[in-house]
């Protein structure tokens, strides 16, 4: 560290920056941070203005606003507390220019450069400088007006769809009343919740890190579908209590109308086919056990002992019984010496001998457990490659067995969603037979208050005669009609004869 005056006119001007803006004197240490350049670069009088706009001074109530003429390259603004040594980043979006440059904003579009001035658009802050209007001409800005599926597809057009992205954009989707909805069983979201409560699945086959494509389709496919039936009518009635249960019943038959929206369902439905597909493809780990399990099954295979390893065992075993033969001669010869006979007697050559005989069933000895136990090891590691012939043969069959088991669970599944759109098709035709008995049951009621009875029956039996006898009254004005005119000639005709 480069040394510093602590009683220079830098340091004194530092010192008295920490009375005025931090009602306090300033440590040794402070002091030595800011000239060492440790606290952030420029000179004494940036120092000054980040001492002035600092956390600390902001807590004591005696924060002033920066000038708005902007710092040197490098300097930290604003977010440095003189508590702390070392340099300090301020937070998002609240930064230097720096940080804007690297956003692809250069301090000429945040700065008038004549004046010195911050541009409209920009203002300063405590912790930096903060954009206040959106210059960003960004496709999520633009309000979609209600059209979220186009709005949404057309922006996520040149971006991967994964879990990770989709999180990323929950800023934009917020400002226009949308959000993520839950993670499912794998800790992931890939659903919408538009402003009307309505969740979209927008990735296909989604992964935390991946997926297929970008879509959007009723969230949860993996409950019942909508019985569908087109738009309700309109409400027929008029009486508090009769619109009352019609929109009740229709509001029942609006639900049904709708898919239903099962997360946990739609998560163990996804969690299934997860593992079908892990099934069907394996993995790095499944396929590394496999190729050791062969290659260990192939070794064991093999003789008990390889040829290098029996010479090893061999030489270890019978060396030392020669070496025990040779020094068991040179004794019985020495001792044949001391008494005056030469290695070449019969004597000799018969001690010899019998040394020979033991010392040979020894080494006979040793070779038969030799072999026993080459034998004996090659049995164990044919049974040790039997075992592990067996449990690759299991391992593929458990596998096997498994995706089976997630087959059969995804058909119960599967079925037990027919049943339930089944049952809902149902209870929507009983709900939508219902609001068509309202008329009934209002004319049989308004029947029987009119003293008509209350079957809509005989209403039609009285409507029956009613035309009837209007069919009757019709032939008889007919009839009348007829005679009249008939007369009439009669009556004209006397009249002209008269003349």
């Amino acid at each position: 560290m480069a040394t510093v005056d602590l009683m220079g006119g830098d340091a004194q001007r530092i010192r008295n920056q920490y009375k005025t803006s931090l009602q306090r004197d300033a440590s040794d240490d402070e002091v030595t941070g800011w000239l060492s350049g440790s606290y952030g670069g420029g000179g004494v009088d940036q120092w000054a203005n980040q001492i002035a706009q600092s956390d600390e001074a902001r807590q004591r109530g005696t924060y002033k606003p920066d000038s708005g003429n902007p710092p040197p390259a490098g300097t930290v603004v604003g977010g440095q507390n003189p508590n702390e040594s070392g340099p300090q980043t301020a937070e998002t979006p609240y930064q230097n220019t720096d940080w804007w440059s690297s956003q692809g904003v250069p301090v000429t579009d945040m700065f008038d450069l004549n004046t010195g001035q911050l541009k409209p658009g920009w203002s300063a802050t405590g912790k930096g400088y903060e954009r206040t209007t959106n210059t960003s001409n960004s496709p999520w800005d633009v309000d979609p007006k209600g059209n979220f599926q186009n709005w949404f597809l057309q922006n996520v057009g040149s971006l991967a769809p994964s879990g990770k992205a989709l999180e990323s954009l929950a800023p934009y989707l917020s400002k226009f009343g949308l959000k993520l909805g839950g993670r499912n069983a794998q800790g992931m979201i890939d659903t919408i919740i538009t402003p009307d409560g309505k969740a979209w699945d927008v990735i296909e086959s989604a992964t935390m890190d991946g997926g297929k494509r970008w879509q959007w389709i009723p969230a949860g496919g993996s409950g019942p579908g909508g019985v569908g039936g087109g738009p309700l009518p309109t409400n027929q009635y008029s009486d508090a209590y009769t619109q009352l249960m019609e929109m009740l019943i229709k509001s029942r038959i609006g639900t049904l109308q709708q898919p239903v929206n099962d997360p946990n369902r739609a998560a163990y439905e996804q969690a299934l086919k997860s593992r079908a597909d892990s099934l069907a493809m394996g993995n790095t780990q499944l396929t590394q056990l496999m190729d050791y399990l062969q290659s260990r099954f192939t070794e064991l295979q093999g003789p008990g002992y390889t040829g290098a390893e029996n010479e090893v065992i061999r030489t270890g075993a019978l060396d030392p019984i020669e070496t025990d033969r040779t020094a068991a001669k040179q004794r019985v010869l020495e001792r044949l010496s001391a008494r005056g006979l030469t290695p070449d007697s019969g004597i000799a050559q018969q001690a010899l001998l019998e040394v020979d005989k033991a010392f040979d069933g020894m080494r006979g000895t040793a070779q038969t457990t030799l072999t026993t136990n080459d034998l004996n090891r090659r049995e164990d590691r044919q049974q040790r490659a039997a075992t592990i012939g067996g449990q690759m043969v299991d391992i593929n069959d458990a596998r096997s067995r498994e995706q089976l088991d997630v087959f059969q669970a995804l058909e119960i599944l599967s079925q037990t969603m027919r049943d339930e759109e089944e049952a809902r098709s149902r209870e929507a035709i009983g709900y939508a037979g219902g609001l068509n008995d309202l008329s009934a049951q209002r004319l049989e009621m308004a029947m029987a208050a009119a003293g008509m009875g209350g079957n809509p029956s005989s209403l039609m039996s009285g409507l029956q005669g009613i035309a009837s006898m209007n069919q009757s009254a019709s032939a008889l004005n007919r009839a009348n009609s007829g005679s009249m005119w008939s007369g009439l000639g009669s009556i004209m005709a006397i009249l002209a004869g008269s003349r």
